[in-house]
């Protein structure tokens, strides 16, 4: 029986974020989308993801399914992921965030998604801003660093070498001891700038690591 596979978008984004990836898995195995709201558009998400699911996160959508997602995983894939984001150069680019979506939200959010390395995600009109100022509180307050140790599956995490939300360093602290796979550029909104890479990855791991 194929796998299923759960994926969570990141913050300021929606569940749309995936097409283009998923349309090169190539059957791997039925997909489902979850995550919080932030913007409008895309597919609808469902609520509960069941136990024994690979689950994809991007982003803040990996602390989140360590946060919500099954006890038990039989994957975890972080893509430009993170599982705390603690440290004072972190807390002060999401205090700078949370001050530009105070005074200009569509300017905001525009400047986010060009440092992710894309042009506007969505329209300004669709922007749900009490959803992502909940997701900036999450990443202040979130510590998922044990819950990340804690899981008894196999790991892949994914990342570009040229990421400007979440460094490379970052990255390797968290993720440096499990499969991590670099691309040179690509940015952070890999599943949008690097679709086919980020499914061959996925691809590969599935075959060679879960049963």
């Amino acid at each position: 029986m194929s796998p299923q596979l759960s994926f969570v978008h990141g913050w300021g984004f929606h569940a749309g974020m995936w097409e283009a990836l998923c349309s090169n898995l190539n059957g791997l195995g039925s997909m489902h989308f979850y995550g919080p709201h932030f913007v409008n558009g895309g597919p609808a998400t469902e609520q509960k993801i069941p136990e024994d699911t690979i689950c994809v996160g991007f982003s803040l959508g990996v602390p989140w399914l360590l946060k919500h997602g099954p006890k038990r995983m039989k994957a975890l894939i972080s893509i430009a992921g993170f599982d705390h984001r603690k440290v004072p150069e972190a807390q002060q680019a999401i205090h700078e965030i949370k001050s530009g979506l105070e005074r200009n939200p569509r300017a905001q959010m525009r400047a986010f998604w060009a440092r992710s390395g894309i042009r506007a995600f969505a329209s300004p009109d669709d922007l749900d801003i009490p959803g992502l100022k909940q997701g900036l509180e999450w990443m202040q307050e979130w510590d998922m660093r044990l819950e990340r140790e804690e899981l008894a599956c196999p790991i892949l995490a994914l990342a570009a070498q040229d990421d400007q939300v979440v460094l490379a360093g970052a990255t390797e602290l968290t993720w440096g001891k499990y499969n991590l796979e670099w691309l040179e550029t690509g940015g952070h909104a890999l599943p949008l700038t690097q679709p086919t890479w980020c499914a061959e990855q996925i691809q590969r791991f599935v075959k060679q690591y879960v049963s």
